[in-house]
């Protein structure tokens, strides 16, 4: 059973819906918005829940990495990361 994949099934379309560890690690970088508890295939109990209102501002991570002769892939990163904020 894997809990990403039942709660994409049971978002809305244009929603996102994470557990709450998930929010807890993007914390304050989003808006979250309580939801109702959500009765998922596969699991004995509700999944308590968070939709995703709206991103915050880009921030730089706590640690930077290097990614040693990586540059194509890196700027691969940076593009996807731009097309989904945007």
């Amino acid at each position: 059973m894997n809990l990403a994949s039942r709660l994409s099934d049971a978002a809305s379309a244009g929603q996102v819906l994470v557990d709450e560890s998930c929010a807890a690690l993007v914390g304050d970088a989003a808006q979250w918005l309580p939801s109702q508890p959500l009765v998922l295939k596969g699991l004995p109990d509700p999944v308590p829940v968070r939709l995703l209102g709206a991103l915050g501002p880009p921030r730089e991570p706590a640690v930077r990495t290097s990614f040693v002769n990586r540059a194509h892939e890196l700027a691969a990163l940076d593009e996807a990361l731009r097309r989904t904020v945007a």
